[in-house]
């Protein structure tokens, strides 16, 4: 097993429960040396990779008619709270209002 392995576990896992412990421990490293590894072959740190791939998965399930809490569920998250707090940090929006502006956005292209 190599870090590319990792990073597939990460992104082929859709709860992403893999802790960077448990991935240094897969590569037979500390998990300082892990982590040193992973941002140097990523450009980002272990928590950073997993939450932008939480998220590029919750902006696709945002597509679908899953609601926010059933979302949370899948990426992971204890409560849709969390879910929240982490789209709104990268969006400036909550999940509601980002589905709203996407079905707006479909529409509008459809009209057109």
């Amino acid at each position: 097993m190599d870090l590319n392995d990792v990073i597939s576990l990460v992104v082929n896992n859709q709860k992403y429960s893999l802790s960077e412990k448990e991935a240094a421990s897969m590569l037979g490293y500390s998990t300082s040396r892990f982590s040193h590894i992973f941002k140097t072959e990523t450009g980002y740190s272990f928590r950073t990779f997993i939450t932008n791939q939480r998220f590029e998965e919750a902006k696709r399930l945002l597509k679908t008619e899953l609601s926010i809490e059933q979302i949370a569920v899948i990426l992971g998250y204890d409560c849709q709270n969390s879910l929240y707090k982490m789209f709104k940090n990268k969006t400036g929006m909550s999940p509601k209002e980002y589905r709203r502006n996407i079905i707006s956005n479909s529409r509008r292209i459809r009209d057109t």
